[in-house]
């Protein structure tokens, strides 16, 4: 009997297990995920699975004009930081270029910018 109170009493006297921080995220990886629309045309994202990084590997596409099909080559969704970036190709004008976009807190709601060789400029999507 004496053994079990010791043992009680040790156990009630143990410090607390840690607590280890867990990140956070402001967003479901599957947020960016589809079409949306833009002042550019409609842009859709294709989404893979959330790596190990905690990152969303995203390509896709947007309808700029009648032929002009631009493709988004590869990127990434962070659902922590809301943030989008992606390289992208113009057929048409045979340019690369490479964008930045920030997710609203709403989460309908993506601008930034874009930028190409000769040219720079802003981008907004909107569900």
């Amino acid at each position: 009997m004496k053994w079990l109170i010791l043992v009680c009493a040790l156990v009630a006297m143990s410090p607390p297990a840690p607590v280890t921080a867990q990140p956070t995220t402001r967003f479901l990886a599957a947020t960016v995920c589809g079409t949306w629309h833009s002042d550019w045309g409609d842009v859709t994202f294709q989404c893979g699975q959330i790596d190990t990084s905690g990152l969303v590997p995203i390509t896709g596409f947007w309808s700029q004009a009648i032929n002009k099909r631009g493709v988004i080559k590869s990127g990434n969704f962070n659902p922590s930081s809301g943030m989008v970036r992606f390289d992208y190709y113009e057929p048409w004008a045979n340019l690369n270029g490479s964008a930045v976009l920030s997710l609203d807190p709403s989460g309908a709601k993506l601008s930034g910018t874009w930028a190409q060789s000769g040219g720079n400029g802003t981008w907004a999507l909107w569900r």
